[in-house]
């Protein structure tokens, strides 16, 4: 039935319709998603026994196009990968199980929203050694970080196929939910979106910062202080460095998304002495002074029932055995093994037992030369207490991002970087070969990027 639909279409938009063919659907008004997608809806006037067969048209074309042939029971789609503040028409045909077909809807025109930021631009260095997939990533403005948060996925061909913009501020997290939702953290928010677009639940009764990921069993596991928002109780250390020295209180918290409520937290001034710091980043603005061990990443792993967390001012990442949240080991400067491999990175995460990947920012690397930014994945055997590098990418091109930046494994062995600070995100081979650029037009700036194959 589908090939004779197919061969039916082509023979013209105004092909007679089949003996026997079902009744057209009855069209609904199409709308926006945002400035890049499109609801399209129709009413099934064939008892459920037809298909439906989207098109649309324009702007660049007067031409119909196919969108998608629905199956029975089904009543509405989305298109993606439309351009900004642009006329869309759309049309629906019935088909019937002998490749009949109706005569189309009246076409339902409709306007995409407009949108501020330019679309980014991609190079392709080598296409068959892409990993499939569009790259999930968030946007911000570092001039205006409360004035815009956008989301955007673009494919492999530099496509935006996804776009959703809100008034909040900026974005450090952006990831994909098994169910298909996206998982975002704004500021100190976290959002449940559709991939329609539209947020199905806020969590902002707790304020939670830098990442967010869920737990297995829906529950959401987040980085979150007490000494921000209302209420704000810094943890005071007389004596280090000086009388009334303030150090932030730092969690790790796991929330209940549906109730908000708090279920378990970590209480970092447990597990970490109050004299363990970094000086040259205590009395910057940064949380009034007091941020000594910025909590900039958590995962968690269900084979060990452990969370990883990265800390960015100790140079270190603690393996905290979860729901109990005692210290099984510590990775990295002053813990137990690992001395000097890293400094003040970000978002480290388990690529295969016993193998971590982390963007090794370099901020304070040994103090006396210019810091420099590399990816490194680390080998570890924490009952040995023993790490090495084994692999390590730092350019072509060289690269230095002293905050931000992100590294993930992708599913044909590559690796995507972000580079924050040069506004760029790579794909490299496993032999540092480069096949894969999107360049961020500026002022914006991305923190971190996810390639998510047959995304939206």
């Amino acid at each position: 039935a589908l090939e004779a639909a197919s061969c039916a279409r082509r023979g013209g938009a105004g092909a007679p319709a089949g003996t026997g063919a079902p009744p057209a659907p009855a069209s609904l008004p199409a709308s926006p998603l945002g400035c890049r997608g499109a609801s399209i809806g129709w009413r099934d006037r064939s008892n459920g026994d037809a298909w439906f067969l989207v098109e649309r048209r324009g702007p660049s074309s007067r031409d119909w196009s196919r969108v998608r042939l629905a199956p029975p029971g089904e009543t509405r789609c989305t298109d993606w990968g439309l351009e900004a503040d642009s006329p869309y028409g759309y049309r629906v045909t019935s088909v019937g199980a002998d490749g009949s077909m109706s005569s189309p809807t009246n076409p339902a025109e409709m306007l995409t929203l407009p949108t501020s930021v330019p679309e980014p631009r991609v190079e392709v260095f080598d296409r068959r050694a892409v990993s499939p997939g569009a790259t999930l990533f968030g946007l911000f403005d570092p001039d205006l970080p409360l004035s815009l948060a956008l989301v955007m996925a673009v494919d492999e061909e530099g496509r935006v196929v996804w776009q959703f913009e809100f008034d909040a501020f900026l974005v450090t997290e952006t990831d994909v939910l098994p169910g298909g939702d996206i998982l975002l953290q704004s500021g100190f928010t976290t959002i449940r979106v559709s991939r329609q677009g539209m947020p199905r639940s806020w969590t902002s009764a707790v304020y939670v910062h830098h990442d967010v990921d869920a737990l297995p069993w829906g529950n959401l596991v987040a980085i979150s202080s007490p000494s921000l928002g209302p209420g704000v109780a810094p943890w005071t250390v007389s004596g280090v460095p000086g009388p009334g020295a303030k150090r932030t209180l730092e969690r790790i918290i796991e929330v209940d998304p549906g109730t908000e409520r708090v279920v378990n937290a970590i209480e970092w001034e447990r597990l970490v002495p109050a004299d363990h710091d970094c000086g040259p980043c205590l009395g910057t603005w940064l949380f009034d002074g007091s941020d000594w061990l910025h909590l900039n990443s958590v995962e968690y792993d269900l084979a060990d029932e452990a969370l990883y967390v990265s800390v960015r001012n100790l140079n270190r990442v603690y393996k905290i055995g979860y729901p109990d949240g005692e210290i099984e080991w510590i990775l990295g400067d002053g813990g137990d093994f690992g001395e000097g491999l890293f400094s003040h990175q970000h978002n480290p995460g388990i690529v295969a037992p016993g193998r971590m990947l982390m963007f090794d920012n370099g901020l304070h690397r040994g103090f006396t030369e210019p810091s420099w930014s590399r990816v490194i994945e680390i080998e570890f055997d924490g009952e040995a207490g023993a790490a090495r590098i084994v692999w390590e990418y730092d350019g072509p091109p060289p690269f230095r991002s002293e905050i931000m930046g992100d590294a993930t494994r992708l599913e044909n062995g590559n690796t995507l970087i972000v580079d924050s600070a040069d506004r760029w995100i790579l794909e490299v081979s496993p032999d540092g070969m480069p096949v894969w650029e999107l360049t961020v037009p500026p002022p914006y700036v991305v923190y971190k990027a996810h390639r998510v194959p047959g995304f939206p």
